[in-house]
């Protein structure tokens, strides 16, 4: 991230660094501001009483955090643009789903993921892949440019 950082430890997720926005993940804004965690912190579930767990994959971009948990991706951080793909622009201190490209139900079957400063995209377990987010220069992929989607949009193939 730009100033945060996240491993896998034990099949759950501990990151440190910046947690301005959230991108920590562990519901704690901490005392103090800026709010800076140097030693690692345990990523919470979305419910927030357990670990996030079985976590097979990661990334870290600009204020925000995606993690493939049980084939499932869940997002935090700051949401700008909608980037954390769960139908919003809002912050979540804790992991959110994202959602469908229905926009309904959750995003399943995912292999990897990675995140920008702005947007993110996931490649599902079919080789599908997915992008969500700020779309000013045609990240999404999906021939278009400008606006957002706060919703995973899939990319086009290529020509």
């Amino acid at each position: 991230g730009a100033a945060h950082a996240c491993a896998i430890m034990g099949g759950g997720v501990a990151c440190w660094g910046d947690d301005t926005a959230g991108q920590l993940g562990d519901d704690d804004p901490g005392t103090g501001s800026p709010a800076f965690k140097p030693d690692p912190v345990r990523v919470l579930d979305a419910t927030g009483t357990m670990p996030l767990a079985d976590v097979t994959a990661i990334a870290c971009g600009g204020n925000d955090t995606c993690a493939v948990s049980g084939g499932n991706l869940f997002c935090w951080g700051d949401g700008t643009n909608g980037v954390l793909g769960d139908g919003t622009t809002a912050a979540h201190r804790r992991p959110v789903a994202v959602v469908s490209t229905s926009g309904g139900g959750s995003l399943s079957d995912i292999a990897s993921v990675s995140v920008s400063g702005s947007h993110a995209c996931a490649v599902t377990t079919a080789g599908r892949p997915l992008c969500w987010g700020d779309n000013r220069h045609g990240e999404l992929g999906n021939g278009t440019s400008g606006g957002t989607s706060s919703v995973p949009l899939a990319v086009a193939p290529p020509s």
